[in-house]
């Protein structure tokens, strides 16, 4: 599991109003100009980014876990159900990261 301190910057940063987040487009070609946009949201996304790609580690190494668990003959019901918990614990963790990282990205294009 990822340190709660990292989540809760990343909430913290979503608190922000949407104003405060918003990314200047190039008029050019409607396209986000990154150079002008806020310093909080690119870093709460780049910080969003590296946490998602750590909860995605986490993910498959839950799931080789099980798979070993699986593996073995008979399965241990007990150890499967505890690492099936964590497998599904770290999957909710996942989308719940993704599902703001996205947040973070749209505000960029308003």
């Amino acid at each position: 599991m990822l340190p709660s301190i990292t989540f809760t910057c990343l909430l913290t940063l979503l608190a922000g109003t949407p104003q405060s987040l918003a990314l200047p487009l190039n008029t050019r070609n409607n396209a986000p100009s990154w150079q002008n946009a806020c310093p909080a949201a690119v870093d709460g996304l780049i910080s969003g980014i590296k946490i998602n790609i750590l909860a995605q580690q986490g993910e498959r190494n839950a799931t080789e876990a099980l798979q070993a668990i699986e593996a073995k003959n008979p399965v241990d019901m007990t150890a499967f159900a505890a690492g099936k918990a964590v497998l599904v614990n770290d999957i909710m963790f996942g989308m719940t990261i993704r599902r703001y990282n996205q947040v973070i990205a749209l505000r960029f294009m308003e």
